[in-house]
């Protein structure tokens, strides 16, 4: 199983590296924002379904800042992604950057 979660704020890398890191581990990579926006930038109605069935699976790569604080996302969402009441046995590594100097440094490292 492998689950990652590419966390940050705009600019700081997490669609950079989420590109370039999921071909290198095999995981078909999601950007959260494209999946979440729908017409006049609310929440697409399908969008907790697509993350139902992304997340059902074993393998994934997230890149996302968060669904917005005034999200319409159901909770239930934010807990597939973060594993918060996820079964003991799930694993999820959360890569939190913070700056594109923190991309570099993990680019750095990922062989494609």
């Amino acid at each position: 199983m492998r689950r990652v979660l590419i966390a940050g704020m705009t600019g700081s890398g997490k669609t950079t590296l989420g590109r370039r890191l999921a071909p290198a581990l095999g995981l078909e990579y999601h950007e959260l924002d494209d999946l979440y926006y729908g017409p006049g930038m609310r929440m697409a109605p399908e969008f907790p379904s697509v993350i139902d069935q992304i997340t059902a699976g074993e393998q994934w790569l997230f890149d996302s800042q968060g669904p917005p604080v005034d999200s319409e996302a159901p909770l239930t969402v934010r807990d597939r992604l973060w594993a918060t009441r996820a079964p003991a046995s799930t694993h999820l590594t959360v890569v939190r950057l913070r700056s594109p100097s923190e991309t570099e440094s993990w680019l750095n490292g990922v062989r494609v």
